[in-house]
């Protein structure tokens, strides 16, 4: 028993010292674009998680209901082999993004998408130390983002290794949507009552906030009560 113990305590030591490397890779990294399970088109979503998923490989996972979907037209030179025009995700159905930290990609692509997210309610220009502090607050077990709307516009760029190196894939490109906290928890609500309709957001969700300002040492999520 003393030995699974230590193992189990060694596991968690190791997967702290992994996060935190990841944390430190995400705040230095250039935000960057990516995506799975998305479909080509222009998005609003709400927020249902947040989370880190650990297994072989630790994974950052946002999962997103659709509430407003549109069509883009793809230029027929960025159309794989017998590929036809893609249709967007469907209003009301939830995709995924999952971005996996041994991919060189991901620090860039999670810091995007917290951008994009801390952005919408007004937490602008972050130091490093509470651009990590967001991150981890972000993915742990209260969920604190649930119910946030966040825009995503895809393009296509062709895939450089792998299986599929040289065909296109579709990529995501998160964009903030202007909110306030009160906004959030409202719609948090409805998403945990299963009230939200297959219709537009209210106009109230686009009415924008100023910056939050916090000490350094505070968490912005925790300190506006999102906890």
């Amino acid at each position: 028993m003393i030995a699974i113990g230590a193992r189990r305590q060694g596991e968690r030591e190791k997967m702290e010292i992994n996060i935190d490397n990841l944390l430190k890779k995400i705040v230095e990294s250039n935000a960057s674009a990516g995506g799975v399970n998305i479909t080509d088109g222009i998005y609003e979503y709400t927020i249902e998680s947040v989370k880190w998923r650990h297994g072989d490989v630790t994974s950052f996972i946002a999962e997103l209901r659709v509430d407003d979907a549109r069509a883009v037209a793809i230029p027929p030179s960025q159309l794989n082999l017998n590929e036809t025009s893609p249709k967007p995700n469907e209003v009301g159905t939830t995709v995924r993004v999952a971005y996996k930290t041994d991919k060189k990609s991901a620090p860039g692509n999670i810091k995007a998408f917290m951008l994009a997210a801390l952005d919408s309610l007004g937490m602008t220009d972050l130091a490093a130390g509470q651009l990590a502090a967001e991150v981890q607050n972000a993915c742990s077990g209260a969920n604190p983002l649930r119910g946030l709307r966040i825009g995503n516009a895809t393009y296509r760029s062709k895939i450089r290794t792998g299986e599929y190196a040289g065909q296109f894939g579709t990529w995501c490109s998160f964009k903030m949507i202007p909110q306030t906290v009160e906004n959030l928890q409202h719609r948090r609500a409805d998403l945990d009552g299963g009230r939200l309709a297959v219709s537009s957001p209210p106009q109230s969700m686009n009415t924008a906030i100023g910056p939050v300002t916090v000490e350094p040492t505070t968490s912005l999520l925790g300190s506006i009560g999102l906890k």
